[in-house]
């Protein structure tokens, strides 16, 4: 997976953006593949957050999550057009997943738990508020639907992140 470029990147976060304010699209110069996530933040809170991990065009998928996120995530009430000046857009791009064993999921990995029919993901930037392996795993675990991550199969992935430093600002990459 290539990375974009700074200017690529806030093509791709307008992009987002016209999406969920107004269902327009933009153009952009990226024409990559890769799994993506959108994830909306409102005054530090997530607000949003929907993605494919799938590998497909980035622009093609940036349109179908970052509306799922604004509109469709169960976790919260569609995103008020009030809202558009608070809300951060952070966006995600996947490497392809690799089945891993456990002893090898580290700090700052993209992880996917897998067991029979529940499954579940984290994004690396998950590690920010749960630090401890052990947390972490437990709480993907009960996220798929889980009591333990005992007998789960894993994958792990890595991420090129992207977001506003405010709402409507410039894009950094994080690190």
């Amino acid at each position: 997976m290539r990375k974009p470029t700074l200017k690529q990147a806030r093509q791709l976060v307008k992009l987002a953006r016209a999406v969920i304010e107004n269902g327009v699209l933009v153009e952009t110069s990226f024409k990559e593949d890769a799994g993506v996530f959108v994830t909306l933040e409102k005054k530090g809170e997530l607000r949003g957050c929907v993605g494919i991990i799938q590998s497909s065009n980035v622009n093609d998928l940036i349109i179908r999550t970052a509306r799922s996120a604004a509109f469709e995530d169960s976790r919260f009430p569609p995103v008020q057009e009030t809202e558009f000046g608070e809300i951060i857009v952070e966006i995600s791009l996947l490497s392809k997943p690799v089945k891993c064993d456990l002893s090898i999921i580290n700090c700052g990995d993209g992880v996917i738990l897998k067991q029979g029919l529940n499954h579940a993901l984290f994004l690396p930037q998950v590690w920010k508020q749960l630090p401890d392996k052990n947390d972490f795993l437990n709480q993907l675990a009960l996220k798929a639907g889980l009591t333990s991550y005992e007998h789960a199969v894993f994958e792990k992935f890595s991420v090129i992140s992207f977001k506003e430093e405010k709402p409507y600002g410039d894009v950094f990459f994080e690190s």
